[in-house]
């Protein structure tokens, strides 16, 4: 039996510390763990132990003792599902997690006062040096002896931590740069008193952990508000308004404690904090984080509403009843996708350099400590080495990707956008090619049959919608389905023809004998591939978008089949936008040729970039398939995205660089790609690229940027420029490294705020046509049912009286996406398609 546990690594802030702890899980003989995924950002590891010989309590001691036993500190996480409510109204037994979030607030503070008095011993050390003043030999001890044991109590979590780690797993972390130096420097102070040349260095110490300590803090802080930006589970509306049971009358009621059954009400540009369904008649949400879609949509009693949807501004509440706790929301099943990404590529490769950073930096400072040592002088060489080993910055260089990976998954699953792992991310940046599957994909993937017509006078209307109900019945593919439902219910004729010999085979249409009569249904191209002859042309225009389907019998064309499959109202702008940001488009379809041209004209996709009536993927080498297709492209060093949604594209999708499926009915379509988004939009599949830009962008960014700092630094401190008569105080060193880590932080963090510009040209474009279809005004009032303030909300204006930008806008699930938090009552609504699963197969 598989069991997943959950602990918090406090002590880990790079490579360094993470890989001694995963050796250490890899050569584990007493549990079998199947897999383990760390996360730095957090600072916690998720392992999964497949193990029937031991109760959980048992497993989590080992697995606790496994870590500790490398002199890593660790506690399990005990999540809030598993702490039991004695009644449905109290509160929540406290959580590991959230005794963590309580430490982290008193570690910030005990680093912010040690800082302090580190700065102000320090400060006061260097004036009574200046000063001049002579003191006797008894106070001079003293004070070395003060500032001694006050470097001592200063740094001796980075003492115990670089100590435990060298032993128990002989693993140098920036603890052993730090523990390494001002030791040096306490040693070469003590023999100061019996070697007269050599430097008192009192106030180094001090001020080294001094500035360290008031570093952390700085750090830390920055860090909370940015990982805040990359969770989901604590962005939910913190307070709603509970129905008692007993009274039916409203009161607070802490978001935490809501049970399933509970009923809620949700205040106006709030985050509904938990699953449930929709009580209010008819109302608005914004289900951006679920579909990509910036607008409001509208939502109706009975329906199914998702922890992360937002209540539009201009909406007094939604009422809903819970039908889970927050810690088992959408956003919380979110934090926990996001907690078992895998790295990708980029972060091993810095993984790489992290290995060898530290080990290089120790031999950087002995050589500077040697050269400047026998050129100047001893005093020189120690502080030259001590800036060195102070100044480097391997966690910030480490914390670097991992940290843009995990704002960047977070800022494309706000948007619609739900990428397998962050290799996935990476090589979404890396496409110049994409192709799109058309029915489905580019089309709605809901189609009609609108008519059909005879050319042969024996064969009756019943006749003829007997024989392609039976055929397509036999068949998968929405236009299938949509032929078989049409010929059933026009049909007069129920009772459906003998089938024998059925051959589905071909992605283009159905082949099969009906009473020893060869019969044939599909486009243009799958009944020239049968050969058959004098296939009548039908004219049609480019405005309809219909698509014509064929029955044959005894090798003669009986009839066609309009059918009718709209292009997604988003389309045409999701292309432009691909275009924009330097994409090739292809268009690879089961669609016939003529077909295939008709919606690429209106599409903008030129006819050489067109490839039509293709099977899914078929064994025969050079066929006419999507795999092959994708091969071809790949051959000419393209870097190909493949976007479908039915069963016929997951070949096509796992030989792409980088798939998208657009969810449907079929798991292994989802599965063989890197990305899937929602059927109500495309526009997260451009997200997906901006998101990816985005984010690689930032690593590459702030990769060179800490590069650099860490090489001019090491010059710097290594004494290039005692020539000219300056040499870098050690404490002068740590400073610059927090400034460094710093701006590198906020760097990032500005980089995750920036906007999509996609969709504000979306935005913009659906308000410029003047649509009033998706405004919550519009929505709302469509039926006259917009819920009104009762007593208990009586404390908010009339919400007819609200402006349309209005000034609540700052916080929020999906702050860091400007157009999400619009409320745009003149913009129009994409069209919301049903999320009935639909039948794949053979167009």
């Amino acid at each position: 039996m598989s069991q997943t546990f959950h602990f918090n690594l406090p002590g880990i802030t790079c490579i360094n510390c993470v890989e001694p702890v995963e050796n250490a899980l890899r050569t584990c003989d007493t549990l079998s763990i199947s897999s383990y995924s760390t996360d730095i950002i957090s600072k916690t590891i998720t392992i999964t132990v497949d193990d029937d010989n031991h109760d959980r309590a048992s497993i989590s001691a080992l697995l606790k003792e496994a870590i500790e036993d490398i002199g890593v500190e660790c506690d399990e996480i005990i999540s809030m599902e598993t702490a039991p409510l004695e009644k449905s109204d109290q509160s929540p037994a406290p959580s590991q997690a959230s005794i963590t979030i309580k430490n982290k607030k008193k570690t910030l503070r005990t680093h912010l006062i040690k800082g302090v008095i580190g700065l102000i011993v320090g400060a006061g050390l260097i004036a009574l040096t200046l000063s001049g003043v002579g003191l006797p030999l008894a106070a001079m001890a003293a004070i070395f002896g003060g500032s001694a044991l006050l470097t001592f109590y200063l740094g001796a979590e980075s003492y115990i931590d670089a100590g435990k780690k060298l032993v128990k797993s002989r693993t140098l972390t920036m603890d052993s740069l730090f523990a390494v130096s001002t030791l040096a420097i306490i040693g070469v102070s003590v023999a100061s008193f019996f070697i007269p040349w050599l430097p008192i260095m009192l106030e180094a110490g001090v001020l080294i952990f001094g500035v360290r300590h008031l570093g952390k803090a700085i750090e830390e802080s920055i860090k909370q508000k940015i990982i805040s930006q990359a969770t989901f589970k604590d962005r939910g509306a913190k307070r709603v308004r509970r129905k008692n049971d007993d009274d039916d009358d409203w009161a607070d009621c802490d978001a935490t404690n809501i049970q399933e059954g509970h009923i809620i009400r949700v205040n106006r540009g709030e985050i509904i904090p938990v699953d449930g369904i929709c009580l209010s008649d008819h109302s608005a949400l914004y289900k951006t984080i679920l579909n990509g879609n910036p607008n409001p949509e509208s939502i109706r009693h009975g329906d199914t509403i998702l922890a992360g949807m937002r209540v539009p501004d201009d909406v007094s509440y939604i009422e809903m009843r819970a039908n889970a706790t927050s810690a088992q929301s959408y956003l919380s099943r979110l934090d926990q996708d996001m907690s078992r990404i895998k790295k990708a590529p980029i972060e091993n490769t810095t993984n790489k350099i992290l290995k060898y950073f530290i080990p290089t930096v120790f031999i950087l400072a002995a050589v500077a400590g040697i050269v400047v040592g026998v050129l100047f002088n001893p005093a020189l060489a120690i502080q030259c080495a001590a800036s060195i080993l102070v100044s480097a910055c391997p966690c910030t260089l480490g914390f670097i990707t991992p940290l843009a990976m995990k704002l960047g998954l977070s800022k494309a699953n706000e948007n619609g956008v739900q990428f397998k792992n962050a290799k996935a991310l990476q090589k979404a940046d890396n496409i110049d090619t994409v192709i799109f599957d058309l029915n489905g994909t580019l089309t709605t993937g809901i189609p009609e049959m609108t008519g059909y017509e005879l050319y042969d006078h024996d064969v009756s209307s019943d006749q003829f919608l007997s024989y392609i109900g039976a055929l397509e019945s036999k068949a998968s593919h929405p236009i299938a389905h949509a032929i078989a439902t049409y010929a059933g219910s026009h049909g007069k004729n129920k009772v459906s023809p003998n089938l024998t010999q059925v051959d589905l085979t071909n992605h283009a249409g159905v082949a099969a004998m009906i009473t020893d009569e060869p019969c044939l249904i599909g486009n243009r191209q799958f009944l020239q591939d049968h050969d058959i002859e004098n296939i009548p042309s039908v004219q049609l225009s480019d405005d309809n978008a219909l698509q014509i389907i064929y029955f044959v019998k005894n090798n003669k064309v009986v009839g066609s089949i309009k059918i009718t499959d709209p292009l997604r109202k988003d389309a045409k702008f999701t292309i432009d936008e691909l275009r924009r940001m330097g994409k090739e488009i292809h268009l690879c379809t089961g669609a016939d040729d003529i077909t295939a041209k008709r919606y690429a004209r209106k599409l903008g996709i030129p006819d050489q970039n067109i490839c039509a009536s293709c099977v899914g993927m078929n064994d025969i080498d050079n066929d006419h398939s999507k795999t092959s297709y994708i091969k071809q492209l790949q051959e000419q060093n393209k870097r190909v995205a493949m976007i479908g949604d039915a069963a016929n594209d997951a070949p096509a999708l796992k030989q792409s660089d980088f798939g998208i499926a657009v969810k449907s009915a079929d798991i292994m379509t989802q599965k063989n790609a890197g990305a899937v988004i929602d059927r109500s939009s495309l526009l997260p599949s451009v997200t997906a690229f901006a998101v990816a830009k985005q984010t690689m962008f930032s690593i590459k960014q702030n990769l060179v940027l800490s590069l650099a700092y860490n090489m001019t630094m090491i010059l710097i401190a290594g004494g290039i420029l005692i020539g000219i008569g300056f040499a870098l105080n050690p404490a002068i060193g740590v400073a610059l490294m927090v400034a460094q880590a710093a701006l590198i932080l906020l760097n990032q963090y500005r980089i995750h705020r920036q906007s999509l510009a996609h969709v504000k040209r979306f935005d913009a474009l659906n308000h410029a046509l003047g649509d009033d279809s998706s405004s919550t005004h519009h929505i709302t009032n469509s039926l006259n049912m917009r819920p009104t303030p009762t007593q208990h909300l009586q404390t908010y204006p009339d919400p007819h009286a609200i402006d349309s930008t209005p000034s609540s806008r700052q916080g929020g699930l999906l702050q860091a996406s400007t157009f999400a938090h619009r409320a745009t009552p003149h913009t129009p609504l994409l069209t919301s398609q049903d999320n009935s699963p639909l039948p794949n197969g053979h167009l």
